[in-house]
């Protein structure tokens, strides 16, 4: 058989240094694995090992490390039954490439891959679904608070004529939109946004009409600077 596999000691004692004499360690596969090119398919078939008086037990586990089964990621999970302290279940991978026998003691817990796939790599990575930023209603007032940590779509109704306060918590880079629905209110800008020659734009002034702004924060100089905005608002 072309598929490596590892000898796994179940190594679990007691405080006492004594290993364990009862219960059961039960290793399931996180998929069904499909191995073209040795014809193979491997079930996910729970394997179980008993503990016993007369020493550690030890179970043959396919290696993790494998080239050519699919899907690749896939790992092992142990779940303990019967064992004095309930220790709890983990999901662990198994490189043959860290020897042939092993221990279960030397497998570092991991998450799922449902798990792992929630989460997006610092570099490089792609999604494939939407992203939707929470959006952040900001309250009205004379001067409106705005805390660019708690998020990147902010949404205002004006009651009369304001000033969009100067962002807290931004981070350089950060993009930001404003969606304001100003019923012909004008409104003005804190110190910390920067508008190009041409100027800050006018609101839309027809009821009911929406203008979305958008600014970009620029560390280096401590301003927002503005993207731009259509002409005219939305109806």
């Amino acid at each position: 058989m072309a598929l490596n596999y590892v000898e796994l000691t179940c190594d679990l004692y007691d405080g006492q240094g004594s290993f364990l004499q009862a219960g059961t360690a039960t290793f399931t596969p996180s998929a069904v694995l499909t191995d073209a090119a040795d014809h193979e398919i491997v079930a996910q078939i729970p394997v179980t090992v008993a503990f016993r008086p007369y020493g550690l037990p030890v179970v043959r586990l396919l290696a993790t490390d494998n080239g050519s089964p699919l899907p690749s990621g896939w790992q092992w999970q142990v779940v303990f039954t019967g064992l004095p302290g309930a220790p709890a279940p983990f999901s662990f991978y198994l490189p043959y490439a860290a020897g042939a026998s092993q221990y279960l003691s030397g497998q570092a817990p991991v998450q799922s891959v449902a798990a792992m796939m929630a989460y997006l790599l610092l570099t490089g990575g792609q999604m494939t679904g939407e992203l939707s930023p929470a959006v952040v209603t900001l309250t009205d007032a004379a001067t409106i608070t705005v805390n660019a940590g708690a998020g990147n779509d902010f949404r205002v109704t004006l009651g009369g004529s304001r000033t969009l306060g100067n962002p807290s918590g931004g981070t350089d880079g950060q993009k930001i939109t404003f969606d304001i629905t100003s019923a012909g209110y004008t409104l003005s800008y804190g110190s910390a946004y920067e508008f190009t020659a041409a100027g800050p734009p006018a609101l839309a002034s027809g009821a009911g009409y929406n203008d979305l702004l958008g600014f970009r924060f620029k560390a280096s100089k401590g301003k927002w600077q503005f993207l731009g905005s259509p002409a005219g608002g939305f109806a």
